[in-house]
């Protein structure tokens, strides 16, 4: 006979338990975003297997093999929603505001996972802002809603629960949006997880706030415009492309990184990168300052 006392018992376990999920989806007496919580507990599922090899227990190939279906072969299913009930689509939504009156605004943007455009409008474009908003349906209510004080508009991006599934939130949020060119602006993005490519070229930036925990940042900037830009970012790859003749201060702090500026642009004193013509311009003028805890940051 087959010796069966050192077997795994944690594979049918997670079969059972996952298969009630299933059917209880499948019926109705659970929604379908419960997954989007029971996804926080996967470490819970390695530590199971450790406690199967203190106590004696073989972890077979079979169940590892299981494991990883379920950690990632699964959440890639539900990504192409191959099941006719589930929820899990991606909504568009279309983004159009007029100008008006409006002589302000400010751009909020909090999204758990992100890929972001942000180009400048046409220059005798008489809206304020124009583009299209996809994200994961299961993030909850509108994405989008816009608020007036006197001539300040404010607009705001963010699902009414943040809970996505972790390494697909970011296949589905996605914004992509012109604004005008004709009145100051102030954009603050905050992001676990975000893929950023900004134009600001001819767009009236006063202050560009981002915080991410990790992902790619690329900013291009107006030659015309003085702004101050704050980043904060726990893990990231930051391009920057900022213009020859506007005089540009750089600040860096942080940890282990990567850091590539043009030396023949910029003096390095302390952390702090300096245009040659920065203290004695008082035209425009680029304050940055980053904090990262590891990545890369090039400026050209």
């Amino acid at each position: 006979m087959r010796n069966r006392g050192n077997r795994s018992s944690l594979a049918p376990f997670i079969l059972v338990f996952l298969g009630s999920i299933f059917l209880l989806n499948n019926f109705g007496v659970l929604p379908w975003s419960i997954w989007l919580s029971l996804w926080k507990f996967w470490p819970v599922l390695l530590i199971l297997i450790g406690v199967e090899l203190l106590v004696g227990r073989t972890a077979s190939f079979r169940t590892i093999l299981i494991l990883a279906v379920l950690i990632f072969i699964v959440p890639i299913l539900l990504f192409l929603n191959p099941f006719g009930g589930n929820p899990l689509t991606t909504t568009k939504v279309k983004v159009d505001e007029p100008l008006s009156t409006t002589v302000r605004s400010r751009i909020n943007i909090d999204l758990p996972t992100i890929n972001l455009k942000i180009k400048p409008l046409a220059t005798d474009s008489a809206k304020l802002v124009s583009g299209e908003a996809f994200y994961d349906a299961t993030g909850g209510g509108s994405i989008y809603s816009k608020a007036d004080d006197k001539n300040t508009a404010f607009l705001t991006f963010k699902l009414t629960n943040s809970e996505q599934i972790p390494l697909l939130g970011s296949f589905r949020n996605s914004l992509d949006l012109a604004l005008s060119r004709l009145i100051p602006l102030d954009v603050s993005i905050k992001s676990g997880a975000s893929n950023l490519n900004l134009d600001l070229g001819n767009l009236n930036i006063s202050n560009l706030d981002i915080q991410s925990g990790a992902g790619n940042i690329f900013i291009k900037y107006s030659s015309q415009i003085s702004g101050k830009t704050f980043i904060k970012t726990g893990a990231s790859s930051i391009n920057l492309e900022v213009p020859k003749d506007l005089p540009s201060r750089i600040k860096i702090t942080g940890g282990p990184k990567k850091i590539d500026i043009l030396p023949e642009r910029f003096v390095e004193a302390g952390g702090v990168y300096q245009s040659k013509s920065y203290s004695t311009s008082v035209q425009s003028k680029l304050e940055i300052e980053i904090e990262i805890g590891a990545g890369a940051i090039s400026v050209r």
